[in-house]
């Protein structure tokens, strides 16, 4: 079958970019001694470890495998601070082992960045801080760019959202005479693919999108922070996740169940007053966490 046999090909030159990108990126960042040995993270004299961010708990992400590192049980316990980590996938507290919840309770300062695993905790008997996704803190949406979508990409961000989601998106395109673009996964021969792009270009990506299109977590981050009209598709097992970061702003009808509203929420932005308001509020509740616990 050429069609497959193509098919796995371009996957594999495209992870391998994504490896080369990820590297790339690591070597740009002034990092310590990477330590793996618990005993070694025990003897840490550090007057605060921060846990974080996003999925570290996320027990079906095989990255984390499982490791109790990420849940704080080899530091002391008056070390430790966790900052807007996720449970990600995991929607159950009866999913969480007892040697995890035991190591959860002894983090002094306890926040997580959505409502899904704030519950979580909660059910585990430990009250913890929504704080928000550092991408989130002290940014704001431009009114003016939120004003001017004259551009001619919708830019496509996740997972392949594949079948009546982009045949739609197509025609669309074909009407409205856009083109698309999608960032780092491939969406198939019709959609122009950039699989490696730098951070800056990233950002223009989205600052100069018609629209956004995505199926992911901080695709919907930067599709806010863009002031671009914007849909969530296809969010699979991080609905719960992405639900809680668009009721904050007010936006759950940007989580598209159907093909009826997509081409009406591609051509309305969110009100930019609106989105600022609930910046300013959560941004300043998360930094006001985040000093209590590094004072």
């Amino acid at each position: 079958r050429p069609r497959r046999l193509i098919g796995g090909v371009r996957s594999l030159v495209n992870s391998k970019r994504h490896i080369r990108a990820a590297r790339r990126d690591i070597n740009s960042l002034p990092l310590g001694v990477r330590l793996t040995d618990g005993e070694a993270l025990s003897n840490l004299k550090y007057d605060r470890i921060i846990l974080g961010s996003d999925e570290i708990w996320n027990l079906n992400n095989p990255i984390m495998d499982q490791d109790m590192s990420y849940a704080g049980i080899h530091f002391r316990s008056d070390q430790l601070c966790a900052y807007a980590p996720s449970f990600g996938s995991v929607n159950d507290v009866d999913d969480i082992p007892e040697e995890m919840a035991g190591a959860l309770a002894r983090i002094r300062y306890l926040s997580a960045r959505d409502q899904n695993s704030v519950d979580l905790l909660a059910g585990l008997g430990l009250q913890a801080t929504l704080a928000v996704d550092p991408t989130l803190l002290e940014r704001r949406v431009e009114v003016a760019s939120s004003q001017n979508h004259s551009g001619n990409q919708v830019v496509i961000y996740g997972a392949p959202i594949g079948g009546e989601f982009l045949k739609a998106l197509d025609q669309m395109a074909k009407r409205q005479r856009f083109e698309m673009s999608s960032i780092v996964y491939s969406q198939g021969s019709r959609v122009a693919h950039k699989p490696g792009v730098r951070a800056d270009e990233f950002l223009r990506l989205f600052r100069e999108a018609r629209a956004v299109v995505t199926t992911t977590f901080h695709g919907t981050i930067f599709a806010i922070l863009s002031g671009k009209p914007f849909a969530v598709v296809n969010a699979g097992a991080k609905i719960n996740k992405i639900s809680g970061l668009l009721k904050m702003f007010d936006a759950e009808n940007r989580l598209v169940r159907d093909l009826d509203s997509l081409e009406d929420l591609l051509s309305q932005p969110l009100d930019a007053e609106t989105v600022n308001a609930q910046l300013e509020k959560a941004s300043a509740q998360s930094m006001e966490f985040l000093q209590n616990a590094l004072n």
